[in-house]
């Protein structure tokens, strides 16, 4: 019975990352034609590959970088091809003005950076740091070729050099923040000559106002009978845009309020009150497509008993359910969720100790 639980939970994985999670947006031929549709939104080494894009009129047509020349989310990234390594790719635009700023994650999940600007050609901006032996000794090194590159395509703009100098290594933030102060020094008159900039989000935060049920197996080294209890409490789900724009971390805390009558003592003493809280530390992957969006989650949960006998210190927990979307920060949230006692390896189910089923209201800031 354990292992068909576990596979519940494992099988709807494989199945949510085989939808493809189609978004507004545009495509520009070779011939400068916009062609509007849809395209799949996957992870930054696909898309650096392959435009998965489906027609108005719902046809599917894979592009490479051969193909187009740009694509773009109508709300959020934008790709240009460009050759790199004698080879065609899809880099992310993050800044397009008088300096461009490229980005793209390669197959060893390297985040490599990009500048050209025209009468000067596209150059990386390299950045290595690790550990060598110096002297006997191991000593921390990093690389500064990116600030003299950024140094030679920047020189019109003495303002910032200072800057340059204090960004350690080429990320998402300092870079659009560094073309951003670059526009403003060399754009004197009231022409926009910075025509696109990432926006990068702040991390999200969405509250699950939550209450169900709670079914407990029977424990008798804890004295504890098996019982259906009251759950209540909130969840939080912090965004992870730098990991996958569908993972969420997941915490909170829950509260299950019964009364029991110990087992060796059923006929002697009064109902016992127990308040058990658990707090869930979890990654959780939200499908969000369309209305409805379907939802897994995995990792552990921490319990604390206030009165009785019953503590069950930490579980494995798996969650599946889905969310109903009202509007862009509304949705209602059902999920169920299976605890375990973990084995040796923390995060291996062992014996099974409840299971719960939970709704509520989702609200986004």
């Amino acid at each position: 019975m354990k292992r068909i639980l576990i596979f519940a939970f494992l099988f709807p994985i494989s199945w949510l990352y085989a939808q493809p999670d189609y978004r507004p947006g545009y495509v520009i031929n070779n011939s400068n034609d916009t062609l509007y549709g849809k395209i799949a939104y996957r992870g930054d080494r696909k898309m650096r590959e392959i435009c998965k894009f489906k027609t108005l009129e719902r046809k599917v047509i894979k592009y490479t970088p051969n193909d187009i020349a740009a694509y773009r989310f109508t709300e959020g990234k934008y790709f240009v091809s460009r050759e790199v390594s004698d080879k065609k790719v899809f880099l992310e635009v993050l800044v397009k003005g008088q300096v461009n700023i490229y980005y793209m994650r390669d197959g060893r999940n390297t985040n490599l950076y990009y500048i050209d600007k025209d009468g000067m050609p596209l150059t990386a901006l390299p950045y290595k740091e690790g550990y060598d032996i110096i002297d006997g000794k191991q000593s921390f090194y990093s690389t500064n070729t990116h600030k003299k590159i950024l140094y030679s395509y920047m020189l019109d703009a003495p303002e910032v050099q200072k800057p340059i100098n204090l960004m350690t290594k080429p990320e998402h933030r300092d870079l659009i923040k560094l073309a951003e102060d670059y526009h403003r020094a060399v754009c004197t008159d009231d022409s926009p000559c910075m025509v696109f900039a990432k926006k990068l989000p702040f991390v999200k935060l969405d509250v699950d106002v939550v209450g169900g049920m709670t079914y407990f197996k029977e424990f008798d080294e804890y004295n504890f009978p098996g019982l259906s209890a009251f759950t209540g409490g909130f969840l939080l789900n912090f965004w992870l845009p730098r990991t996958n724009e569908k993972i969420y971390f997941r915490t909170g805390l829950l509260f299950i309020k019964t009364e029991i009558i110990p087992l060796e003592y059923s006929y002697e003493y009064s109902n016992e009150r127990i308040i058990t809280y658990k707090l869930p530390l979890m990654l959780e992957y939200v499908y969000p497509k369309s209305v409805i969006n379907p939802k897994i989650a995995y990792g552990n949960s921490f319990y604390s008993t206030v009165g009785g006998n019953a503590d069950f210190g930490k579980t494995v927990t798996c969650m599946g359910g889905f969310n109903i979307r009202l509007s862009d920060y509304m949705r209602l949230s059902f999920e169920y969720n299976i605890d375990f006692t973990p084995k040796l390896v923390f995060f291996i189910p062992g014996q099974f100790v409840s299971h719960s089923f939970l709704g509520g209201l989702q609200i986004r800031f």
